[in-house]
């Protein structure tokens, strides 16, 4: 399988530009976390069920994680907040943090969202993502 190590804005403009889709930070965060191009990740987003242009439950993600070859180990927060949690987190190793209505994927110590570089939400779950 081909590993791709895309930056949050290659992969927010595929993502819009070639699927005309929006509210896909669980799609951004699945290809940030299993290494895989967006249309690869969004497969794997229909397959657990996600609809077009909408979101993601945590059971969906939990599901296109899987599909990935990874699984999700719920881990103590490195902070409160996402702007803590990038800059306490370990500057190894691949995090999804949980905030309300949204996710972000963090790989190898950079936060790959758009909250990055500051963003004041509350953490409410942090994963570790591993291999199965």
């Amino acid at each position: 399988m081909k590993h791709f190590k895309h930056s949050y804005e290659e992969l927010h403009k595929v993502g819009q530009r070639y699927y005309s889709d929006t509210g896909f930070c669980s799609v951004i965060a699945t290809a940030v976390a299993c290494d895989l191009s967006f249309g690869k990740a969004l497969s794997f987003s229909r397959k657990a069920g996600r609809k077009h242009r909408k979101g993601s439950s945590l059971t969906m993600v939990h599901s296109m994680i899987e599909m990935g070859g990874k699984k999700l180990i719920k881990i103590d927060n490195f902070g409160a907040t996402l702007t803590t949690s990038e800059r306490n987190a370990p500057k190894t190793g691949r995090y999804l943090f949980l905030v309300s209505g949204h996710i972000a994927a963090m790989r190898d110590g950079v936060l790959e969202d758009w909250s990055s570089g500051g963003s004041r939400r509350k953490i409410l779950i942090t994963y570790k993502v591993e291999n199965k």
